[in-house]
């Protein structure tokens, strides 16, 4: 039963993404703190994300349907599969956002330029979501994903966005889902 001390509140107001290889070790929420650098250990920091767009995760399936005797009604359920799926919108028209989102893309030196092929394939990584509020921080960790991005979208006021489909799938180690991390004080206070 929650009570007013147990009762963990946070608004995620800034979130970072970090990658890694499927089933990694998740990053330690009590001696993180954000530096604005491109790795942590082996996770490796996405770069911005939409503040306009932010995370969305979805929901497919896991109907229910009610089982039956002759002699009374719902006796049981049968739950169909469920899937989930998330939208990340990168912002960082780079490296970070074409290597997780694009499997297959060239990059030329000469030119600067990512060419991407039409081979459809996609990535699998872990993914790490990382949320501040305040001095506060929380975390949410999902062992495997399947991930491809999309064409990038345009704005005449906001930064341009890379979305990624993410396609969320159990670890092959562990059957985990997800984890989540509840929210913390700062073990290292964030720069102000």
């Amino acid at each position: 039963m929650a009570t007013a001390d147990t009762v963990k509140l946070h608004i995620a107001g800034i979130g970072h993404v970090f990658y890694n290889d499927v089933d990694a070790d998740p990053l330690d929420p009590t001696t993180f703190k954000f530096l604005d650098e491109s790795t942590y250990g082996d996770w490796i920091w996405l770069g911005d994300t939409s503040s306009e767009n932010l995370i969305e995760f979805e929901t497919d399936g896991g109907d229910t349907t009610y089982k039956r005797t002759w002699d009374r009604l719902k006796t049981g359920v049968v739950r169909e599969d469920e899937t989930i799926s998330a939208t990340i919108n990168s912002v960082n028209a780079s490296a970070e956002t074409f290597n997780l989102g694009f499997a297959g893309h060239t990059y030329d030196e000469a030119s600067q330029s990512y060419t991407v092929d039409s081979s459809g394939r996609s990535t699998g990584k872990a993914l790490q979501i990382v949320t501040e509020d305040g001095s506060n921080i929380a975390g949410l960790y999902l062992p495997n994903t399947d991930i491809k991005g999309s064409f990038p979208t345009f704005d005449l006021e906001e930064y341009m966005e890379i979305p990624l489909s993410v396609a969320i799938l159990s670890s092959p180690g562990t059957g985990a889902l997800w984890q989540w991390f509840e929210p913390r004080p700062y073990a290292v206070a964030p720069a102000a």
